[in-house]
């Protein structure tokens, strides 16, 4: 429900531009002011499409079957951006299959505490446990362990919004002060 109000969002941003090119109205913009929102609506536009794609994605993931993997390595890997390595094996059809998760897990923030949350995963997870995984039904050997978005999808998908919005707003609202201006 939310991304069909960023996409209608976003087709409104286009249209207004659009319109603007047309009516020639842009003429009469700061060239800065313009420059601007000319790159954050595309800008916008083109983040939105990527996340249309990621999420199209990750909902195929949602239709994978789902097998009990056994842990065969765990350890924390990264000299500064320290994040959870865990290796695994499952069986598909007779076929030993590897993988490897990293969690999702953003390799930012504090050195410490990145360090800290990778170990503690690590010992969550030791070798010869049980980890639920799920796999591609027609390559299944492409494995994950979770299917559900990952921590950044939302934050740039209100990132490309807020550019559509920002961007559309100083069209408008230069245009809007230019024909107020005309009017006195």
């Amino acid at each position: 429900m939310i991304y069909w109000i960023f996409f209608f969002s976003a087709l409104f941003a286009l249209a207004a531009a659009f319109g603007l090119i047309r009516n020639n109205l842009l003429n009469k913009i700061h060239p800065l002011i313009r420059l601007t929102a000319l790159i954050m609506i595309p800008a916008g536009l083109i983040l939105l499409f990527i996340q249309q794609n990621r999420l199209i994605q990750y909902r195929s993931f949602e239709t994978w079957p789902a097998v009990e993997a056994r842990i065969t390595s765990s350890r924390v890997i990264g000299e500064r951006a320290y994040r959870p390595e865990i290796t695994y094996r499952y069986v598909v059809d007779d076929s030993l299959i590897s993988g490897v998760t990293f969690f999702d897990r953003p390799s930012f923030g504090g050195r410490v505490n990145r360090r800290t949350s990778a170990e503690n995963i690590v010992q969550a997870y030791p070798p010869g446990s049980l980890l639920k995984v799920y796999y591609n039904p027609l390559k299944p050997a492409e494995s994950r362990q979770n299917t559900h978005l990952p921590w950044d999808f939302y934050g740039i998908l209100s990132f490309a919004a807020t550019l559509l919005i920002v961007g559309t707003c100083i069209l408008f609202s230069d245009i809007l002060i230019h024909i107020n201006n005309r009017k006195s």
